[in-house]
């Protein structure tokens, strides 16, 4: 199932700026994996919101769609990602591609 997650990112974003992003984001993670809820349902992101204890906000859509606007122009397509020596690494890596590209780092 798709769903629209401009609004999670922007609940991100505000629980940024009010020093709680990382909380946010692994209750986000846990709602959608564990808990099958629908993150981009304005309802269940105001009580995830304040199950963090984030000030829920309205607006701030430009601004998130120009973050990540500008962080697919530097190349990310996935997570996590790796910036190694100017090279950008994305999505799930062996073990090998991480160790190749750390080692050729390390020799330069």
């Amino acid at each position: 199932m798709w769903s629209d997650t401009l609004p999670a990112h922007r609940l991100i974003a505000v629980a940024a700026r009010q020093g709680r992003g990382e909380a946010m984001v692994e209750r986000l993670f846990r709602a959608h994996h564990t808990d099958e809820l629908n993150v981009a349902d304005p309802a269940t992101l105001r009580r995830l919101a304040g199950e963090v204890g984030v000030a829920w906000q309205d607006g701030g859509d430009d601004d998130v769609r120009a973050a990540l606007a500008r962080v697919r122009a530097e190349g990310v397509r996935g997570v996590p990602v790796f910036r190694i020596a100017g090279r950008t690494l994305n999505g799930a890596l062996s073990e090998e591609t991480l160790h190749q590209a750390m080692s050729a780092t390390m020799a330069a």
